[in-house]
């Protein structure tokens, strides 16, 4: 792991950029992660994301493609965050922060 890149900037989507994102590049090119707890997720998901609590994404990073582009999101936006530096650190290549998280996600009415 390497701990210098924790510290880099998280690069961010806004929800109606990352709404885009997903429209243009076909399912399998991308990986879209939920990083809050299962009883939030099983409340209200973005389709198709997979949930990985912020507490196992160091586990979990070991069967993931570091080459893939990463959407990460939470309630807020706070939590997806730390995931993406955590995701830098791992030597992840691309990794976007979808900012607001779900709340703004279901607030842009164009998504």
């Amino acid at each position: 792991m390497n701990w210098y890149r924790f510290f880099f900037p998280v690069k961010e989507l806004k929800p109606e950029e990352a709404k885009l994102y997903i429209e243009n590049n076909p399912k399998g090119t991308y990986s879209l992660i939920d990083v809050r707890q299962p009883f939030e997720h099983s409340q209200e998901k973005i389709e198709e994301s997979v949930l990985i609590p912020l507490f196992e994404i160091f586990k979990k990073t070991q069967q993931m493609n570091r080459t893939k582009p990463v959407l990460v999101y939470c309630r807020s936006g706070h939590r997806s965050s730390i995931a993406c530096r955590i995701l830098n650190a791992k030597g992840f290549e691309t990794v976007f922060n979808i900012s607001g998280g779900i709340l703004e996600w279901k607030e842009n009415k164009n998504i």
